[in-house]
């Protein structure tokens, strides 16, 4: 996306905004997304289903923020109607735990809180249009995993191919068999969008893939991106249910999670993003 177009978007849509300085931030998959004046970050959806997504996303931290014990965007600049549209929120104070040489002592008890309280917040309030139930969660990944089948797995080896299958199998028998209680959940917890500031949790940003889900996804991120010895000390700090199955549900996600990174290399061609996560699932299969 040409940030010089994304600017004059800014400028058109917002008059009385100065722009005085600007970096490219993030060039990802769904949103283009832009620093300003050190100040201020302007997200830019990279297709037309990415405006949905990002209303959704700004009505719903607009409702939870209040009743999170950490920061998170809230929205103040959005135009629809510009080309390109976006929505602009102020900084969120921290850098990302990725940037991290050692993950901070205290950074485990902080997530645990947060996700104890966004886990907790009730559905019906903060999805209003919602009628998520178990069997649409299942009915989701059920898709997912037919997906995958027809996409994915024909270009894995047959080993890599059987233990994927392997996985799925084990997965959707757990959410057929056992209640999944869901809940709020971020959806895309990685380091990249964990903010920590003086060793303390200070935000957590990009939550385009909020939903109302399995609370175990959260964890699963956590594990995937954070190693497994993190998400179980940010479980101890969390109030939270976490069932028989929690954490094999957890697993079970965290293995798959690279199946996302392949898809989305073979639809868009992308050789480095395929090699890096098919190195990750050989070395989630051994």
């Amino acid at each position: 996306m040409d940030p010089k177009q994304c600017l004059r978007s800014i400028q058109k849509a917002v008059s009385a905004f100065q722009i005085r300085s600007f970096r490219p931030i993030c060039d990802g998959w769904d949103f283009f997304v832009m620093e300003v004046n050190g100040e201020w970050m302007f997200r830019f959806p990279r297709h037309p289903e990415g405006i949905a997504q990002l209303k959704r996303e700004a009505a719903f931290l607009e409702k939870v923020s209040p009743h999170l014990p950490g920061s998170v965007p809230r929205y103040e600049r959005i135009c629809w109607d510009s080309d390109p549209p976006f929505g602009g929120y102020r900084k969120v104070a921290g850098h990302s735990l990725s940037d991290a040489r050692n993950i901070p002592p205290n950074v485990s008890a902080d997530l645990g809180h947060f996700l104890s309280a966004l886990h907790s917040l009730p559905p019906e309030e903060v999805f209003p249009s919602d009628s998520v139930e178990q069997a649409d969660w299942v009915a989701l990944w059920q898709r997912r995993v037919r997906l995958w089948e027809e996409r994915v797995l024909k270009e894995l080896d047959p080993f890599l191919e059987s233990a994927v299958r392997g996985w799925f199998r084990r997965l959707l028998e757990i959410m057929d068999s056992s209640s999944v209680r869901l809940t709020p959940i971020h959806g895309d917890l990685s380091a990249e969008h964990v903010l920590i500031r003086d060793g303390r949790l200070s935000g957590v940003i990009d939550w385009g893939d909020a939903c109302w889900g399995d609370p175990a996804l959260d964890f699963a991120a956590l594990c995937h991106d954070m190693g497994e010895t993190l998400a179980r000390e940010t479980a101890r700090h969390y109030t939270g249910r976490q069932d028989a199955t929690f954490w094999v549900r957890a697993d079970l996600y965290r293995k798959l999670a690279p199946l996302h990174g392949m898809l989305h290399a073979l639809e868009h061609g992308d050789r480095r993003i395929w090699e890096s996560n098919m190195r990750r699932l050989r070395e989630t299969a051994v």
